[in-house]
């Protein structure tokens, strides 16, 4: 049987064509679409530091589809992203994630490390626990000084610590360890008191290092007594050396400048330039401490001194002669010494003052002068609290402080302070303007939109606003590109700018919940920055109407410099899905810029008023 062809006529084909294509259409937008999940946080093999929940979010597509992880539905938004609060476990933890839509499915798992509580010791184990040994760090210590010692192992029994050639088998107290909440939900969550579960077991010794012993690496040894006359035993990893402090080690810093801090690891406490020599007293790991005077040290790192010969004289410098001097919108206090010792700055609100401590300093000051074409600074005093510690206290004619600047000029040491301007407007303010991040992304929001890109697009329309005030406005960054902190901050010293402010958009730490804390918020360092970060809060809850996340002391490297008040703003959570919506949007940047220049002249308009 044969068959013949036939022709399909050019209209008929057509309209099937555009039958097909409405069909395909309809199609795609429903099931045949494809369906994906994109897991943002946490990334596979992160280290989730949470306490009982933590937050996991990302996106689906279709917008559609709904996200479920570990077999709870978690809330969807319109663009299709999602965030969730959910239980997790401590160990290994998996967060199951899943896109659902109709009967298509799509899944991703995100292994992760939760850390584990540390726990007791099983009663019926007995055993020390040789992961929790004390110390664990090398020490150097001189007479006088305390050890204190510690390890885990059955709760309920005898402990005791030997230091071979010094003392034998002292007796431990077993107690438990001093609580510590978790630090992200204090300072950034609810302020619950999350504290983790009690341990038993933990044996705690300390023994005062008698003058006239000198030992080099020797290690702490402990020992549990059980029943039956059976022992267990330990060493601890850290090794001790126990130094003769008769002749003083002295150390000069090598680097730009040094971070000096209240204990190893711990807080900031002095900013230590270039040259200045130390009496070092003591170490504890990669930090040295170092001897302020005889009750104040401060800690070190290793890095950053270069030890000078035996010998070497501790730093001490008598302080004959202060004078200041007029340098136009600054005065100039020089003061006189020796050589570079170590300093402290601290600025006092009410009465107005600069409080500036010279430690190894000593008083001999029988003469300050005063530039009579100054008025700024009302009167400079002197005092001696302590042997080796010398004060000056300025006092200021405004409450308001603009900024200062300590550096040494070969042994001179120059406090330079700030005057107020002369008009409180934007009008010729130099700003100085940090989009944060760049070339790393900074936080990444569920949608995939790049905190280092939100940043920029604020601070090109945030330029253009205060350009239209009369600002003189500098970028520290444009496009992807960046420059390291320091470098952000040493570019707003050279552009003298009078306002640096930093621009970012927020994220939360492991395990506080995204629902509950989000928001605006603003952050200082120095008391200078204080109410300018205040002026600029008020302004953008009025403005962007969302919830308080807070004003804060926050020890930020951008808020660290001292010739201007600084800040670092964070109009909103780029992480929380709604938050993220609207910082992509050109009205809501507009707003925010709006609330930091109406801040700024807040700020301005109080300072005229003080």
């Amino acid at each position: 049987m044969t068959h013949q062809n036939k022709l399909v006529s050019p209209r008929i084909l057509k309209a099937a064509t555009v039958l097909a294509f409405l069909f395909c259409t309809l199609f795609s937008n429903t099931s045949f679409a494809q369906l994906s999940l994109d897991v943002v946080y946490p990334k596979e093999g992160d280290v989730v530091m949470a306490t009982d929940s933590t937050f996991v979010f990302g996106s689906v597509d279709p917008p559609g589809a709904r996200a479920i992880v570990n077999g709870v539905p978690v809330r969807t938004y319109p663009n299709g992203a999602f965030l969730g609060y959910v239980p997790v476990g401590r160990g290994d933890f998996a967060f199951d994630c899943m896109a659902v839509l109709g009967r298509d499915t799509v899944a991703v798992r995100r292994s992760v490390f939760i850390p584990p509580y540390l726990t007791s010791t099983p009663q019926d184990t007995f055993a020390i626990d040789t992961t929790f040994l004390f110390p664990q760090d090398n020490l150097e210590l001189v007479a006088g000084d305390e050890l204190q010692v510690a390890f885990k192992g059955t709760p309920g029994l005898i402990g005791t610590f030997s230091i071979p050639g010094l003392v034998e088998n002292v007796v431990m107290t077993e107690a438990p360890l001093p609580e510590k909440a978790y630090w992200g939900e204090a300072v950034f969550g609810e302020g619950k008191q999350v504290y983790p579960p009690a341990v038993a077991g933990i044996y705690h010794g300390v023994y005062k290092i008698p003058a006239g012993n000198v030992t080099d690496s020797i290690h702490v040894h402990f020992k549990l007594a059980g029943v039956n006359g059976i022992d267990v035993a330990a060493v601890a990893p850290g090794k001790l050396t126990i130094l003769d402090d008769a002749i003083p080690r002295i150390a000069e810093l090598t680097d730009e400048m040094t971070v000096a801090r209240t204990g190893p690891g711990l807080a900031y406490h002095l900013f230590l330039p270039r040259g200045v020599k130390l009496r070092v007293s003591g170490k504890q790991g990669p930090y040295y401490r170092a001897s302020l005077g005889r009750s104040e040290d401060v800690w070190v790192p290793e890095s950053s001194l270069d030890f000078l010969p035996p010998g070497t004289p501790p730093p001490r410098s008598e302080i004959a002669v202060v004078r200041t001097e007029d340098r136009g919108d600054r005065v100039a206090l020089r003061i006189y010494l020796q050589e570079k010792l170590p300093i402290q700055v601290d600025q006092i609100d009410a009465p107005s003052a600069i409080v500036l401590t010279i430690y190894g300093g000593i008083s001999h000051t029988d003469w300050i002068r005063y530039d009579v074409k100054d008025d700024f600074v009302r009167g400079i005093e002197w005092s001696q609290p302590a042997r080796t510690t010398y004060r000056l206290t300025v006092s200021l004619a405004a409450r308001q402080h603009w900024g200062y600047h300590a550096f040494y000029e070969g042994n001179v040491l120059v406090l330079e302070i700030r005057k107020p301007p002369r008009k409180f407007s934007l009008k010729g303010k130099v700003i100085c303007l940090d989009p944060g991040h760049g070339p790393d992304k900074g936080a990444i929001g569920p949608g995939r939109l790049m905190e280092r890109d939100a940043n920029l697009a604020l601070a090109q329309v945030l330029k253009k606003k205060l350009e239209r005030k009369g600002a003189i406005v500098y970028l520290t960054r444009g496009a992807r590109h960046g420059v390291a902190l320091s470098a952000r901050t040493k570019m707003a010293a050279y552009i003298d700018a009078d306002i640096f402010l930093s621009l970012h958009h927020n994220a939360l730490p492991d395990g506080v919940n995204p629902f509950r804390s989000r928001g605006s918020s603003t952050y200082y360092y120095h008391p200078q920055s204080r109410p300018l970060a205040a002026a600029i809060q008020e302004q953008m809850l009025k403005k962007l109407k969302l919830s308080d996340f807070g004003l804060y002391y926050d020890n930020l490297s951008v808020c660290r410099i001292t010739q201007m008040p600084s800040v670092l703003i964070e109009p909103a959570f780029i992480m929380h899905p709604e938050e993220e919506m609207l910082i992509n949007s050109k009205r809501f940047r507009n707003q925010t810029a709006d609330a930091i220049v109406k801040g700024v002249e807040a700020f301005f308009k109080q300072a005229k008023e003080s």
